[in-house]
């Protein structure tokens, strides 16, 4: 049998998945060498560890061999290989390594880490056609309690705001995919850093999620919580202005407190909005969702809501209630052809809420709390309805 012409196997594999066995088909020929590389080094995967960060460095200063391969780089937030008391972490800032000679070994080790990749990550800008940054950052939120900046902020958060930082240094005006997921909801001047919110300028695809305290009655309510969505959030999209998709995700709902202000946020080329655990009020406009969506409807193709629900506040009253919402869609989405409506959580399809000032949005009953709901026939009605304009339209 003939082998394989090495043009088809790059042909083949040019979308493949990243994969570390490729390092090992490397290693088989210099003819496999040669067509396996760009594979290789197209997706750069990066761990909270010293010898991550200091992996990386080192492929930044390949500037013939490597870096012109880089498309992709992505942080995992756990770390596989971290650095240990008996392995040694790699240093090229002198100071830096000054500074961490005495403290705890967790502070020293978690510094070290900070260190070696927030200095990585500084130098991305090396990667002449890095299209997509992916940062996958820590999922739980460790902080010492949610209703003020914390004092001794943790590893976590630390790393987030270095990380931004170093970014911000070098802007890359390269990218089309901006992933940040798990970012920490505590307020920091970083998110309103020009050089920061510059990662955004570019990207056509951006997707964010947001954790806070959940465990904490009444954290809805806490300034750090509703700073982030007032401040930090809308500033970092304010720069956006090419994104066609955008993915915004909570993990508590934000609907009128905490409240995403979308005063500033257009987005003219946008095509395709998910949001996630988004609470629809009847509100300022600066903070109503549902205008906010159907501003966009001369060009959004693709709706996705997940988890969403319409809130009655403390008074139980529902002026906008669901197929209100959905008959909106229908009249003013003139380009819609993919709507999602779902519940990842278990929640009715069809939620509302009532604001409890203690506790935050609490799911009405259905059983018990049915004539404060809206009639679900009606709610049935406009979803089909807008489902059948959609399918029209395919």
């Amino acid at each position: 049998m003939s082998p394989l012409p090495l043009e088809l196997l790059q042909q083949i594999s040019k979308d493949a998945q990243w994969d570390e066995t490729i390092f090992t088909l490397r290693l088989v020929s210099r003819a496999l060498r040669d067509a396996a590389t760009p594979i290789a080094f197209r997706e750069i995967v990066v761990t909270d560890s010293v010898k991550s960060g200091a992996a990386l460095l080192f492929l930044e200063t390949c500037t013939l061999s490597v870096a012109p391969l880089v498309e992709s780089v992505r942080f995992d937030a756990p770390a596989s290989d971290r650095w240990t008391s008996g392995a040694c972490p790699v240093f090229w800032n002198q100071d830096a390594a000054t500074d961490l000679i005495s403290g705890p070994p967790e502070e020293v080790e978690s510094q070290a880490r900070r260190v070696a990749l927030s200095g990585a990550f500084s130098g991305l800008s090396n990667f002449p056609r890095l299209k997509s940054l992916h940062l996958e950052f820590h999922d739980t939120f460790q902080e010492d309690g949610s209703h003020d900046i914390p004092e001794q902020p943790t590893h976590y958060l630390l790393l987030q705001q270095e990380i931004f930082a170093a970014l911000a240094s070098r802007p890359l005006s390269t990218l089309r995919s901006l992933t940040l997921h798990n970012l920490i909801a505590v307020p920091h001047d970083i998110y309103t850093r020009d050089g920061f919110r510059a990662l955004f300028k570019s990207a056509r695809t951006v997707d964010i999620s947001v954790i806070s305290d959940v465990d904490y009655e009444g954290a809805y309510f806490q300034d750090p919580l509703v700073d982030y969505w007032n401040i930090s959030v809308p500033s970092m999209l304010e720069y956006a202005d090419e994104v066609r998709t955008l993915v915004i995700r909570s993990d508590q709902g934000v609907g009128s407190q905490p409240a995403l202000n979308v005063a500033t946020l257009r987005f003219p080329r946008l095509t395709a909005l998910s949001l996630y655990d988004f609470v629809f009020v009847d509100t300022a406009l600066e903070y109503n969702m549902l205008s906010f969506i159907v501003q966009h409807g001369k060009t959004l193709e693709s709706l996705e809501l997940a988890d969403c629900s319409i809130d009655g506040d403390e008074m139980i009253d529902f002026p906008y209630p669901w197929h209100a919402v959905l008959s909106r869609f229908e009249a003013e989405l003139e380009t819609l052809k993919r709507f999602v409506f779902q519940s990842e959580s278990g929640e009715e399809q069809f939620c509302y809420t009532r604001l409890d000032v203690g506790f935050g949005y609490m799911s009405l009953d259905a059983e018990h709390e049915a004539e404060a709901i809206p009639p679900p026939d009606l709610d049935s009605a406009a979803l089909e309805s807008l489902l059948a304009v959609v399918q029209s339209r395919q």
